[in-house]
């Protein structure tokens, strides 16, 4: 199976400050550099999110419908 490039779903502001780094690019990265493709940043987030620990399977899919959007037309 060929890959064009790995997009990663970004962490919220206000996690990445906290944590000083934003887990799903470091692991979209390292993938990225295992299969030889660019690693893109093709998402941003439109809504706040809430913390998703404790919700439902249900309520984490009503957290997140609506909350990213794509920056690049091309995919």
């Amino acid at each position: 199976m060929a890959f064009d490039a790995v997009v990663y779903v970004p962490s919220p502001n206000r996690r990445r400050m906290k944590r000083g780094f934003d887990p799903a690019h470091l692991i979209a990265r390292e993938t990225a550099r295992r299969l030889s493709v660019p690693c893109r940043k093709h998402l941003r987030i439109q809504k706040s999110l809430v913390e998703q620990k404790s919700l439902s399977r249900a309520a984490r899919r009503r957290n997140v419908k609506g909350a990213f959007k794509t920056d690049d037309s091309a995919l």
